[in-house]
């Protein structure tokens, strides 16, 4: 219950936040419909007060969150005197798109209450929320000029031109959503963590309002077929695949990029309008400060699906001259923008030099024309099996095609919109997905951004078919709405996927990571080592750890760079852990601990060959890993003596097994496992000076784990200790 509280807190503060610069910036011809701006205006405003809390020197949201709640206030009264006479009307006309949005919601937090207990951060693959979190906790607890802990390790965090951390936030990465976390989180008195995820879902469907709006304004489709496709993007597997990838940036970009399509399309076709320069001006200011807040490298193509459509008008009607004062209006909020995100602006070259630097994501199945739909399995976005994949493909071509026939009866302008917001984006989709298998990189990843920050305007496009103004009888009306349907349920099954996937997410912030936080009140702990090995928990640990410097072994992100180890203690996590007598480790939790690296027993420990992945129970702190029957782990000794240890070990295994421990293939010790989880422990043996493996072999063959598993699992455990005696 509480994750649904929180959500839809967070759904409607953004909402309030933003509904009195609504009623002001929606143009006036539209402004009974400023409710549908009112998503955008709350993004924008509170990124611009976090903005600007951050340049005068605040000590972080914390201290001037609650005094900024006046800021919707004063708004919401200036709006009122405009709109006292049809606020609820006005409202209530849009009051479907809100009603989708709210069931949007509950069905994209619904399986993040299964994968874990209380509220926490989920994610299917990406570790971009740990990123989030780390430039949300750094707005909201420091002042910009704090140089304290991780935050001014310049030799670590440094960055192209930035060397700190809250810079790097302020001037390259992702700064909005970073922003947005912060203030809401002071606001709901929330740690970033507890937030992320279903900030991802709030944002998710604060893009419904806009994608009704393309359909239903530039589209012309009728009010019931607009709200049914802004359902459909709710449950799209291209938009929940950066729901349940916490692709906040992303999802903020789509929803901006609709908005100064939509500016941009009436800008060119009601002419009148371009006499008029304040009748845009404050619309597009918040779409393009969202978009050079949250992800300002995608301001270069930011125009393609509008500028396609205006492009395509001019070259048949050969009027060019308005052209130019088209492209004024639209880069003259722009400009504007620029200067209130200065900083954003002069990072963009920093940040295309980082593209070319570092191939960026993973690689995401093509879209075929059926993707385009959401037609595809779930988490992974693969296409259905060839035969299928071809049926569905021609299908939505053919259907293309014929809703573009139909409004080259009615309309030209309709045909050049659709053509103008589908095909360049397919072309520069295509482009990326070719030039990834061409070069063997990652390009399919920028691909899949690139369309789906589009798609709030692609979808709409792509369901021209749909009826005009309202679903009546006829064969094609009743085709379409067949069709219709179908799609809507190979959405559905798809999301489910998502929604499944999510249950058992791999990576979930569990209670044992959050308690490492509790390293910073320890006045001992100077500074750590990250020697975490999977980079989620790394990343959790760094964010969590912002009062403390930190040194990595491995380049873990941006802003996270390899260096050499001078912390005085190495943070350890996972199952391997050290204990050291006389207060050398400190233990946190089960899988979280601090070893003293100038303590006279200090040892590391690494595991090496013979182990599967990391595993864990969903709504559970448990972890485990499997084991082949001939494992290792890497023991490194810096004193010039022998360590005298014993091995505690937590397992289990399929079958009864005995398990020989080896230095050097000399036995040191027995244990015996169990199919019951048990824990056992070795008689004491010597650990030599230097770097040493310590192999582990089990005695009976190991079963496979299933009939579909191939793998051979000798023993599963859960806690591998290698404790120092004094």
């Amino acid at each position: 219950m509480l994750s649904y509280l929180v959500a839809y807190g967070l759904l409607i503060h953004l909402l309030f936040w933003g509904a009195g610069l609504a009623m002001v910036a929606m143009p006036k011809p539209w402004r009974k419909f400023w409710p549908l701006l009112a998503p955008a205006s709350g993004l924008f405003l509170q990124s611009v007060v976090v903005w600007l809390g951050a340049y005068l020197g605040f000590k972080g949201t914390n201290a001037y969150a609650w005094p900024s709640e006046i800021v919707p206030l004063v708004l919401l009264a200036i709006g009122l005197r405009i709109k006292s006479q049809s606020f609820l009307k006005d409202i209530l006309r849009v009051s479907a798109v809100f009603v989708v949005m709210a069931g949007a919601l509950f069905c994209a937090v619904r399986p993040m209450t299964k994968a874990a207990p209380g509220l926490t951060t989920i994610s299917l693959g990406s570790r971009d929320a740990a990123d989030y979190a780390g430039g949300a906790r750094a707005l909201m607890e420091f002042a910009r000029s704090d140089r304290t802990g991780f935050l001014g390790l310049s030799e670590v965090v440094r960055v192209m031109s930035v060397d700190n951390f809250s810079d790097y936030f302020l001037k390259l990465n992702h700064f909005t959503p970073s922003a947005l976390i912060a203030f809401n989180g002071t606001i709901l008195n929330c740690a970033p963590y507890e937030l992320i995820s279903l900030f991802t879902a709030v944002s998710m469907v604060l893009v419904l309002p806009i994608v009704f709006w393309c359909a239903r304004s530039l589209l012309k489709l009728g009010a019931l077929p607009s709200v049914l496709i802004a359902a459909l993007y709710g449950f799209s597997p291209p938009v929940l695949y950066a729901v349940y990838h916490v692709a906040i940036g992303q999802l903020f970009a789509a929803l901006a990029i609709a908005w100064v399509t939509w500016a941009g399309v009436n800008l060119w076709k009601y002419k009148q309008h371009v006499n008029s320069l304040n009748t845009y001006l404050a619309l597009l200011i918040i779409a393009y400060g969202i978009i050079l807040g949250s992800y300002n490298f995608i301001i270069i193509v930011t125009l393609v699906p509008c500028a396609g459509f205006v492009g395509l008008d001019v070259f048949l009607s050969g009027k060019w001259r308005p052209l130019i004062k088209w492209f004024w209006l639209m880069l003259l909020p722009l400009i504007v923008a620029g200067i209130l995100f200065w900083d954003r602006v002069i990072g963009l070259i920093e940040r295309f030099i980082l593209f070319r630097t570092f191939d960026e994501g993973w690689k995401i199945p093509a879209f075929t024309p059926e993707g385009w739909l959401g037609l595809v399995h779930g988490p992974s976005l693969s296409a259905y099996d060839t035969t299928y994949r071809l049926v569905l493909a021609v299908l939505v071509l053919l259907l293309l095609i014929f809703g573009i026939f139909g409004q080259l009866m009615r309309s030209k302008q309709q045909v050049l919109l659709t053509i103008g917001f589908i095909f360049p984006i397919v072309i520069g989709y295509s482009y990326l997905i070719v030039r990834g298998i061409e070069l063997g990189t990652n390009a399919s990843y920028d691909g899949y951004k690139l369309f789906s920050v589009f798609y709030p305007v692609v979808l709409p496009a792509l369901l021209c078919w749909l009826p005009r103004r309202k679903f009546h009888f006829g064969f094609w009306p009743a085709t379409t709405c067949i069709l219709f349907i179908a799609l809507f349920i190979g959405n559905i099954a798809a999301a489910s996927g998502f929604w499944n996937a999510t249950r058992v997410a791999p990576l979930v912030v569990g209670r044992d990571l959050i308690g490492v936080k509790v390293l910073e009140s320890y006045p001992e702990i100077k500074s750590v080592n990250m020697r975490i090995p999977d980079m989620w928990s790394r990343l959790w640990a760094n964010a969590l750890l912002l009062k403390v410097p930190q040194y990595f072994l491995t380049h873990t992100y941006e802003a996270r760079l390899n260096t050499e180890l001078k912390g005085d203690w190495d943070l350890v996590g996972g199952i391997f852990q050290i204990e050291l007598p006389n207060k050398g480790s400190i233990r946190f939790n089960e899988h979280y601990s601090a070893v003293n690296v100038r303590d006279s027993h200090w040892l590391r420990i690494e595991p090496k060959t013979g182990w599967y992945d990391t595993e864990r129970q969903p709504r559970s702190v448990d972890t485990w890993q499997w084991s082949m029957m001939h494992s290792s782990v890497q023991l490194f000794n810096p004193h010039p003596t022998s360590q005298h240890v014993i091995l505690k070990v937590q397992a289990e295994s399929l079958v009864d097994q005995r398990l020989g421990v080896y230095f050097s293939g000399t036995k040191v010790a027995d244990l015996n496992i169990t199919t019951t989880r048990s824990k056992c422990e070795s008689d004491a043996f010597f650990i030599p000076s230097g770097t040493t493996q310590l192999e582990l072999i089990a005695e009976n063959t190991p079963p496979r784990a299933s009939a579909t598993d191939s793998r051979l699992l000798a023993f599963r455990v859960y806690g591998f200790v290698i404790q120092v005696l004094p």
